[in-house]
């Protein structure tokens, strides 16, 4: 069996290729309606998941940890692995790194549904990311990954205090930039964002309506409970909303959750993912486009078959 570590996954599986899996499945007729349920389990210090899903090529299952208070302990905030089965034979084939599948598989999801928006242009693309963590870093690099070639593109960092690696002040023709959160400067680089990706531990909404552009496109990935939620309910309810998956969303989105029980959405308005995917319903351009994503196991199943094949 092969053993498949952080180093290996990010060698063998670019970006771009990990957002073209995605919506290769999708467009192959694959319906998330029918993958297994992600269990969360409370344990001291953290949570402890386990995100099953299986195909007719394969069988998989992420187990993770995640500390809430990993700081103390010098550990990153998500731990786990993923193991692999064969389809037919169901024998176990591959584990596979899960913080660093998880790492990739996240951004590779959010971009899923709105790659073709983003690159069928060869302006500026100004991208604010909420986050500067592990995730806020990663949905970057598949950003700049999707648009290498065809449009610059300037990222714009958001949090309460500044990370090592991003100076205070940018120096001229930087194309990666910090704002304290709540500031001026925050503020407008969100009024002028093309792209707002939310990647925060939030429990509450982090802008408002008023704060982005007409046509913003906006993916928040930072909850999967549903008491938790980067966005607010007017702000969802002047957009078209996507979820990977109906049922999924009633159980896990907090954003829609909350702004269906303050009646400003009804989970009829929602879009599935698949939809967007195979163009059975187009995105409009004159409102939000929103992508309320929770993850779920068949995405990952997805990106360790595509990395197991890969590194053989």
């Amino acid at each position: 069996m092969l053993f498949i570590d952080q180093d290996t996954v990010e060698k063998v599986l670019a970006p771009s290729q990990a957002v073209k899996a995605i919506r290769q499945a999708l467009a192959s007729g694959y319906d998330p309606a029918q993958d297994f349920h992600r269990q969360a389990y409370n344990i001291p210090g953290g949570q402890f998941l386990t995100m099953p899903s299986a195909t007719a090529t394969a069988t998989g299952i992420k187990v993770l940890t995640v500390n809430h208070h990993n700081a103390d302990y010098e550990v990153e905030r998500i731990q786990g692995n993923y193991l692999l089965f064969q389809g037919g034979s169901l024998s176990p084939v591959a584990v596979i790194d899960g913080a660093a599948l998880t790492s990739i598989r996240t951004p590779a999801v959010s971009l899923s549904a709105i790659s073709p928006l983003i690159t069928d242009s060869s302006e500026l693309l100004k991208v604010l990311i909420f986050g500067t963590g592990p995730q806020g870093r990663w949905h970057e690099k598949v950003v700049r990954d999707l648009c290498d070639n065809k449009r610059e593109v300037l990222v714009t960092y958001v949090s309460r205090n500044r990370p090592h690696y991003l100076p205070e002040d940018a120096p001229a023709g930087s194309t990666r930039q910090w704002a304290q959160a709540g500031s001026d400067r925050a503020g407008l680089e969100l009024s002028q964002a093309d792209l707002v990706l939310c990647c925060t531990t939030a429990s509450e909404p982090l802008f408002t309506r008023a704060d982005v552009r007409e046509d913003v496109m906006v993916v928040a990935v930072g909850s999967h409970t549903p008491d938790a939620r980067e966005l607010d309910a007017d702000f969802l309810a002047s957009g078209q909303v996507i979820v990977e998956d109906l049922e999924t969303a009633r159980r896990e989105a907090g954003d829609v959750i909350q702004a269906v029980a303050q009646g400003a959405l009804a989970y009829e308005d929602l879009i599935l993912l698949k939809d967007c995917v195979t163009g059975s319903v187009p995105l409009k351009r004159t409102a939000p486009i929103i992508f309320k994503t929770t993850g779920m196991g068949w995405e990952d199943l997805v990106l360790a078959e595509e990395i197991y094949r890969l590194a053989c």
